[in-house]
C-alpha cells in the first residue's frame, strides 16, 4: 500500500530487487509520480481527504477499544463495573412510543463516561412492517438509536446503505 501512496516522510525504502528506488519523484501536488514500475498492476484505488481521516479513526477506534465494531452506548443493569455493550434501540422521547411501560432504571454508560438512566420501555411503530420492541427510553439522550444488529435479526432482514438512503 505505501508503495502505491508513497512512504511516511524519512521513510528509506529499497525497491523489490534489493537496490535503492531511484525512479520516483513528487509531483507539486505532492503525490508520488513513478516511471513504469507499476505497469501491469491493478488500478489504482485513492481515498479522498475525508475518506481517509474516517478511516484512520475508524483503525484507531477498533484499536484503542479492542473491538472492531464502535461501541456508542454500554448497558448494565447496575452502576457495577462490569458494563455489558448494549444491543438495544434508544429514544429520547415518549412521543416516539406506540406502547411503553416502566421498568427498573437501567444504567446506560455513554462514551464520555457519563452515566444515565433508561426508565421506561416500550414499542416504536413505524408501519405494520417496521416495527422496533423493546425500545429503551431515556429522556436526557441526545440521539434515537437503532441496532443494526437487532433491528436484522428481529425483522429477517437486510439492510443496504449507501451515502444519501438506507434501504431494508
Amino acid at each position: 500500500c505505501y508503495r502505491k501512496h508513497s512512504f511516511p516522510p524519512g521513510v528509506k525504502t529499497q525497491a523489490k530487487n534489493g537496490h535503492p528506488n531511484v525512479n520516483s519523484t513528487l509531483t507539486e501536488e505532492g503525490k508520488k509520480d513513478s516511471d513504469q514500475t507499476q505497469k501491469g498492476e491493478e488500478q489504482e484505488f485513492r481515498l479522498t481527504a475525508q475518506q481517509y481521516h474516517s478511516l484512520i479513526a475508524l483503525m484507531q477506534q477498533s484499536q484503542f477499544g479492542g473491538s472492531s465494531s464502535p461501541q456508542i452506548n454500554q448497558i448494565s443493569s447496575s452502576m457495577s463495573t462490569s458494563v455489558q455493550p448494549s444491543n438495544d434501540h434508544i429514544s429520547s422521547s415518549l412521543s416516539h412510543f406506540f406502547t411503553y411501560s416502566l421498568i427498573k432504571p437501567i444504567a446506560v454508560k455513554l462514551p464520555n463516561g457519563d452515566h444515565v438512566y433508561a426508565t421506561h420501555s416500550g414499542v416504536i411503530k413505524f408501519s405494520d412492517q417496521f416495527v422496533l420492541s423493546n425500545v429503551l427510553y431515556i429522556p436526557n439522550f441526545t440521539f434515537n438509536l437503532i441496532s443494526i444488529s437487532k433491528l436484522v435479526s428481529s425483522l429477517h432482514c437486510i439492510l443496504t446503505f449507501l451515502p444519501n438512503s438506507c434501504f431494508i
